[in-house]
């Protein structure tokens, strides 16, 4: 959206309850020096290597047993003589990999060159074969070797070092072994050969320095034709720090563009390298079948790809999936027959009427608003703009009727109202659109073509129907929720009948445990057909054993809009060479040849359109001092846009992981060690010293892995869902409340094993496996930096002693998620900020999409954690409502000087009900924020603020330092204003919200390994099998 820098909201105006007052002014005499809130910015000094300042000055924070080591590699202080191969019965299978007859040169490279290319498409062996090829040759020779292989997926690396060590007859752990987030199996000795992921490696090279590269003898760093952005930062690093270590840099991949890589070798210094081109004879002739050929041998008549793509998903009032003739679904369906029958009224008879009677469906959420008409396509939006009845879209659209929906035939109401000249209502259209629009040239666009999921089933039941039960199906979907909608279509689906006795389906994605993963790799029972599903993410992955392929074309890719932070998922195609990787015996490609030969040739760097505030943290810690944005990102394979780099400095600046001279401060410097975005583990520290850590722990959780809701194609469920998250929001107006509710209902489910209930609930169970999974390890990386203790002050117990308290929570939230802000405009139920004039909670928020669910909310302020841009919507998802004093309090930036504007005076009432003459005064939070109110209430707040930060302070410079009493009295005087102003704000309060879970150390593994049955599983309404 369009920014104005002068764009300020009127004043806000800020009066404390009597009660929060007398509290606060017991802080006066305790009051400290103004200054003490400011950032200690920490010094650097000249490490004795060349190139990298590995490092920063720790003078000024403790952390001499505290390195939080979870998060970062553990290697033996010297190299080992690597150990005979224990087994060789895997000889012929290797010897018969396109990489075998590469040994040879491979080896010679290695020795002769620092630096290495290794190219050649996926399933040539690269991955596991050349470090074999190492080990095999420094055992021989007696030469101490340690290899470090670094991948872009946890998945890769712990599946690479399995099928590694099971080639060299031995267990994972011994001289092979793996370090990935929530999984590690390695011993620091004895393992020669370590895979880990990209995301530990860099974390490994942030201060306090491990010497991680020390005895490193070979790193690997693998699929570097991904191009994700911590790829290319690894490639970057490891580069530059050639001149510090004395290891051997191999780089493997699949297609990338080889000059441009060899020409960033060369000018980086590192011009000693060999490039090996992997080839192989074919020794089959593969069957491509393209969208013509599918046509013909599945019957299909006339333009298959219009029948495949549609512009929009098709959200009309009918059920996708047949169900029985007692579920509620029917009673929906049935509904949506009844609204059919309405739309047809009102198109051909003029019946409004039936108009009416449709918005009444609608406000009792039986129906969809965008719900279009079975057989014409329309909404009744469209219809109305059909008819010119400006007043009736009005009113739709008051309820939630989107103008930009596209219905069958690709047109709007907007482009309705042109094509059939109707000026009132393209007017009003057009007047609706244009206060939200934007001028940006860099706004987010859409893809919207979608996939008709029924033309896939369609091909899979063919290919099961055709062909021998022991050929596996290997499908490549775009999205995770395309390939849980599949897998329900294929167990509920009565088009086509699949034997519940004859199939076992497998998920392949990052967001489902491993023990679901290792399922793709061995082969099906006898009898039963295997049926991976997966997307783009297996293109990383050695995949054998499937004879037919279908290759959908599409990928989803999250882009941002670095202008105004804006977010959002599109679907592209792949490139040719993504394509050409996917080829096995059978493969259909769901797209025209014609399509096919105008790919991309290689995949785009995602460094151009992901937010960057991680790997400029990192930078900041390697080179601090210098000014990142210049002389450090020049240096990349292809540097990323100067917007996006500067966008996200200003937003570490703002968090307090930065000084104004972008220098890393102690807040930075332990943020470098969590595992998620710094933002969020701002939340964390927060949570501490405000001993509400268990809630934290869970929306921390839940918003870095994935929405725990089982997100339904039907809109009746949708409806459905948005009024279950309702429920558990407990009237907070808060969608974080939701996660913690869920996450407690999926603990008290699970002692039961109703998955069920969970799933009729729209609860994903598998979601909060991982879920707990992350929380747990960000729980042992707060232990290891000493912010949690064992005993005594600030252990568990003593850290949740406030967790049952919603208002003090929500403080912490704010604190993360700043400067995410939005204020409510109350009669139009919008959001806006200086970023996005005119945005709407999202639909599936607890908080509503319609002004007729809360006329007035209590408090005119919201934190969120994204926007996303859907066309010229704006939707605010992860909504909490927050009171004026914590965001005056817990919001804005560390270094931001508050300046304090005199505005005449008011009159305010005492306690005992006089009144009397006040000053007032305002002051700014950031360029747009301004609170005014008489001046003992700025002041108080000005005191609390400062009180928080000395707390925060004395935490970063000696994490787990017991408070004083004066600080502890500081800190309860703290909550309990928090609690006031919320009850004087008319926000709830609740309680239960602390449980500390009862499966924080459970088993990931603990997921079936065998892959789906239909006995086992359950659709999104939660029926099972």
């Amino acid at each position: 959206m369009h920014k104005d820098p002068d764009f300020v909201f009127p004043p806000n105006s800020f009066i404390l309850s009597h009660t929060s007052r007398e509290s606060m002014m017991s802080l006066m005499t305790e009051k400290g020096p103004s200054d003490l809130d400011r950032p200690v910015v920490i010094g650097t000094y000249q490490n004795r290597r060349k190139g990298f300042s590995l490092g920063a000055n720790f003078e000024e924070i403790d952390r001499t047993n505290n390195v939080g080591s979870g998060n970062r590699l553990h290697v033996s202080n010297e190299s080992r003589i690597p150990p005979q191969r224990a087994g060789d019965e895997f000889a012929q299978r290797r010897q018969s990999l396109p990489i075998w007859k590469y040994q040879e040169d491979i080896l010679n490279s290695i020795s002769s060159h620092r630096v290495t290319v290794i190219l050649g498409k996926s399933g040539y062996g690269k991955t596991t074969q050349v470090p074999q090829f190492i080990l095999d040759s420094a055992s021989a020779s007696n030469t101490p070797t340690r290899i470090l292989s670094c991948q872009p997926h946890r998945l890769s690396a712990i599946m690479m070092s399995g099928s590694v060590a099971r080639e060299r007859g031995e267990r994972v752990g011994v001289s092979v072994g793996y370090q990935a987030r929530l999984e590690s199996c390695y011993s620091p000795c004895a393992s020669v050969l370590l895979f880990s992921t990209n995301e530990l490696f860099l974390r490994s090279l942030m201060p306090p320095s491990f010497p991680v590269l020390q005895n490193i003898t070979h790193v690997i760093l693998d699929e570097i034709h991904v191009r994700d952005s911590r790829t290319d930062f690894a490639l970057m690093c490891l580069v530059n720090l050639m001149n510090n270590f004395e290891f051997k840099l191999i780089l493997m991949g699949g297609e990338i563009d080889a000059e441009g890589l060899l020409a960033f070798l060369k000018e980086s210094g590192a011009d000693d390298f060999g490039l090996i081109h992997v080839q192989q004879h074919m020794t089959f002739f593969p069957k491509i079948f393209y969208l013509d050929d599918i046509n013909k041998f599945l019957g299909k008549q006339g333009n298959l790809e219009s029948c495949i793509y549609q512009t929009e998903t098709k959200s009309n009032f009918s059920c996708v999936l047949d169900t029985s003739e007692t579920c509620d679904c029917c009673k929906l369906n049935r509904s949506g027959h009844l609204a059919n029958q309405l739309l047809r009224r009102f198109l051909l008879q003029d019946d409004y009427d039936a108009f009416n009677e449709f918005v009444d469906f609608v406000l009792r959420h039986e129906v969809d608003v965008n719900g279009t008409h079975k057989d014409t396509g329309l909404t009744f939006l469209m219809a109305c703009t059909l008819k010119g009845m400006v007043s009736h879209m009005r009113r739709l659209i008051a309820i939630g009727a989107e103008i930009m929906f596209k219905g069958i035939n690709g047109l709007t109401a907007l482009d309705i109202a042109k094509e059939t000249r109707q000026p009132a209502a393209f007017t009003y259209l057009y007047l609706q659109l244009t206060t939200s629009s934007t001028t940006e040239t860099t706004a987010i666009t859409h893809d919207v073509k979608l996939v008709d999921l029924y033309f896939i089933l369609e091909l899979i039941h063919y290919i099961h129907s055709t062909s021998p039960p022991d050929e596996a199906i290997l499908v490549f979907l775009s999205s995770y929720d395309e390939i849980v909608t599949l897998k329900e279509m294929i167990f509920r689906g009565k088009e086509y009948h699949f034997d519940s006795q004859s199939i076992v389906i497998s998920i392949f994605h990052v967001n489902i445990p491993c023990g679901d993963e290792r399922a793709i790799f061995e082969d099906a029972a006898r009898e039963l057909r295997k049926i991976v599903l997966t997307t783009d993410v297996a293109d990383t992955v050695q995949l054998k054993n499937f004879s037919h392929v279908i290759d959908l074309g599409y990928a989803e890719e999250r882009i941002y809009n670095p202008k105004n932070t804006a977010t959002g998922n599109r679907k592209v195609r792949i490139s040719k060479s993504a394509a050409e990787d996917r080829v096995r015996l059978n493969t259909y490609r769901i797209y025209e040849r014609k399509t096919f030969e105008n790919l991309s040739l290689y995949r785009k760097p995602e460094i151009g359109q992901c937010p960057l505030q991680e790997i400029c943290l990192f930078a900041t810690s390697l080179m601090n001092g210098v000014d990142v944005s210049v002389e450090f990102f020049s240096d990349f394979l292809s540097p990323p846009p100067t917007i996006s780099l500067t966008r996200s400095l200003e937003e570490l600046v703002s968090i307090g992981a930065l000084d104004k001279a972008r220098m890393m401060t102690p807040l930075g410097c332990y943020l470098l060690d969590f595992p998620v975005e710094p933002r969020l583990g701002k939340a964390l520290i927060y949570a501490v010293m405000l001993r509400c850590l268990d809630p934290i722990l869970t929306i921390v959780a839940c918003l870095t892995h994935r929405d725990p809701f089982i997100t339904p194609v039907r809109p009746e469920d949708k409806i459905r869902l948005r009024r279950r998250k309702l429920q558990l929001s407990r009237n907070t107006y808060s969608d974080h409340m939701t996660l913690l509710q869920a996450f407690q209902e999926w603990e008290n489910e699970a002692d039961s094993c109703d998955i069920g209930t969970l799933c009729k609930n729209y609860i994903s169970p598998g979601t909060f496996d991982m879920i707990c999974a992350i929380r747990t390890d960000l729980l042992g990386q707060l232990r290891a930096l000493g912010f949690v203790r064992c005993k005594g002050f600030g252990n568990i117990k003593d850290l949740n002693c406030n967790s049952h308290n919603w208002s003090v929570v929500k403080a912490a939230m704010i604190g993360a998620l700043y400067p995410n802000v939005m204020k409510i405009n109350q009669s139009s139920f919008s959001l806006s900020n200086n970023e996005f004039k005119l945005a709407r909670f999202h639909p599936l928020s607890c908080i509503g999409k319609d002004p007729f669910e809360y006329p007035i909310l209590p408090s005119p302020w919201v934190v969120y954690d994204e926007v996303n841009q859907n066309g010229v919507i704006d939707f605010c998802k992860g909504c909490t409502l927050v009171s004026p004093f914590a965001l005056a309090v817990f919001g804005g930036s560390p270094t931001y000087e508050y300046k304090f504007e005199h505005h005449g005076t008011m009159e305010v009432t005492a306690q005992n009900g006089q009144a009397y003459v006040e000053d007032v005064l305002s002051f700014k939070l950031n360029e747009w924020i301004e609170f005014r109110g008489p001046r003992i209430d700025i002041e108080l707040v000005n005191l609390v603020r400062e009180k928080f930060q000395r707390l925060i302070q004395k935490q970063l410079r000696k994490p787990g330092t017991m408070l004083t009493q004066t600080e502890e009295k500081d800190l309860q005087t703290i909550t309990l204003i928090l609690t006031t102003e919320d009850r004087a704000s008319d926000l709830a309060q609740i309680d239960g919200i602390g449980q500390w879970p009862r499966f924080a150390g459970g088993s990931l593994l603990s997921s079936p390994c065998q892959g789906f049955k239909m006995a086992t599983t359950c659709d999104s309404n939660g029926t099972e099998e």
